[in-house]
């Protein structure tokens, strides 16, 4: 579990970061959807906790990507078609 909890707490760092800097993401309870990880740890099942770590890990990967795309429509005309242009 200790050497588990780094990455945990990385995880929740970014989420909680990027939900506070858009809203594309659903509503999520961050502790409910850890606790069910952390449940399952303590049962000593581990295939369990992993399918929940990977449910985590693609909620936070849909959530990222929602916010990304909206972050990036916000952004001002002129700035997309100067990203576009450097991309080229």
């Amino acid at each position: 579990m200790g050497a588990l909890w780094p990455s945990l707490e990385v995880a929740l760092q970014w989420q909680a970061n990027l939900g506070v800097l858009c809203e594309a993401a659903g509503p999520h309870d961050l502790v409910a959807d850890y606790a069910m990880v952390f449940d399952r740890l303590a049962t000593k099942d581990a295939e369990g906790a992993m399918t929940e770590m990977a449910y985590l890990i693609d909620g936070a990967l849909a959530d990222t990507f929602a916010i990304l795309k909206k972050l990036q429509s916000a952004r001002p005309p002129d700035e997309q078609s100067q990203k576009k242009r450097q991309d080229a």
